[in-house]
């Protein structure tokens, strides 16, 4: 009878080994394809946000006023300093870095119109042409789109673009809005995400394996030694081990707590804006 409850007891520790090693492998691989989908998801958000600004943005001004201002000479005309505080009271609403207007002038070459920025920065209708890029351009055939997130402009490191047309009343296609953000810190969540994964995943592997030789290398001891496998060194070890996995799970749950929580903070609310109210004095 006692060697029947010996044998059933080392059975009963090596089930316990690798049933704990099995769980960290089955969540692990789990919460590494749910760290990665979070990532994504943040970029696919933000990139969707910032397009459905853009196509706000195209509304703060109508395409008369816009047509009125086409030379240097009229910035100083009332509408161009109207339109540039509607952008400002837009991009502060908004969270927004920059609001602007582009036009088409051909050639393959734009010219921004107006913005809401008032330091030396400002860009308008005294600014140099710039060439089209492959998201205004798709604004320019119709379709609101961004650069994307980690991709930038000539010029404009660590800000994320979207563009949107503004349709004159024939539907025509020949200034586009513009708006900005600063997505460094976005930028680098992801790509901390994105290195965590292929850490931890290593880290399971480590884990795994050591877990592995480290059994093979008691049940070789006992085998020479004559000790069973349900002494109590043999235990601890087995116990240690699924503490050991028990604490990988909880670093990957505490990751995906962390990731979860960053994603909640860009999604609190659906920013909008009351454009037509802008366009009041």
């Amino acid at each position: 009878m006692s060697g029947i409850k010996r044998y059933l007891h080392s059975r009963l520790i090596i089930f316990m080994f690798f049933a704990s090693t099995l769980s960290v492998l089955v969540i692990a691989a789990y919460t590494s394809i749910m760290m990665k989908s979070t990532a994504d998801f943040l970029k696919y958000n933000i990139e969707g946000r910032m397009i459905a600004l853009s196509r706000l943005a195209a509304a703060v001004a109508t395409p008369d006023e816009l047509d009125e201002l086409v030379a240097s000479e009229d910035i100083g005309k009332p509408i161009f300093g109207d339109i540039k505080q509607r952008l400002v009271r837009f991009a502060d609403e908004t969270g927004l870095t920059y609001a602007y207007f582009m036009r088409d002038i051909g050639n393959g070459n734009m010219q921004f119109i107006v913005d809401n920025d008032f330091t030396e920065e400002t860009v308008n209708l005294s600014t140099p042409p710039l060439s089209v890029e492959i998201s205004p351009q798709m604004a320019l055939d119709g379709v609101a789109s961004t650069a994307g997130l980690g991709n930038y402009s000539v010029g404009y490191d660590n800000l994320l673009s979207a563009f949107a047309p503004v349709f004159s009343n024939d539907g025509r296609v020949s200034v586009i809005a513009g708006v900005d953000i600063i997505d460094e810190r976005t930028v680098l969540i992801r790509s901390r995400v994105q290195t965590l994964v292929i850490l931890m995943l290593a880290t399971l592997l480590i884990v795994m394996v050591s877990g592995f030789c480290g059994f093979s290398l008691y049940k070789s001891c006992n085998a020479y030694s004559g000790i069973s496998l349900a002494t109590p060194s043999v235990f601890f070890f087995c116990t240690a081990n699924a503490l050991r996995n028990l604490l990988v799970i909880s670093l990957y749950l505490t990751v995906c707590r962390d990731i979860i929580s960053f994603d909640s903070i860009l999604s609190l609310e659906v920013l909008s804006c009351d454009v037509s109210a802008l366009r009041k004095p």
